[in-house]
């Protein structure tokens, strides 16, 4: 009988949404909010400090969020099993994956056991 695959945890982002949410909380809000604030405070703006609470709860919100996603994807490449590098008599090198390799992301850290047969 074929495994089931596992699901992925509740917080799981893709690299590609990780990233944009990640420029969002550390750069595009806190320049947003910064900027309304000063030119709100400069030109009389309603609600300058409604709007900052506002971007900064959004900030927050976002980037814990984002530890939360961090951190459950660290566990899941923490509970790989090992996978082996295998060099055997000829000079042949291949790896050998104990996980499906193409389940990983960019940056993912793998952890190989030299085994010589």
């Amino acid at each position: 009988m074929d495994e089931l695959p596992k699901a992925r945890t509740v917080f799981h982002m893709s690299d590609g949404f990780y990233d944009k949410a990640k420029f969002t909380a550390l750069v595009l809000l806190p320049a947003l909010g910064t900027l309304y604030f000063a030119l709100g405070m400069l030109w009389g703006f309603s609600y300058t400090e409604q709007v900052l609470g506002t971007v900064v709860a959004l900030e927050t919100f976002l980037g814990t969020l984002l530890g939360l996603s961090n951190s459950a994807h660290k566990k899941e490449i923490e509970a790989r099993p090992d996978s082996t590098l295998v060099v055997n008599d000829e000079g042949e090198v291949y790896a050998e994956f104990a996980f499906d390799p193409t389940s990983a992301s960019p940056g993912d850290e793998v952890t190989l056991r030299v085994v010589k047969p």
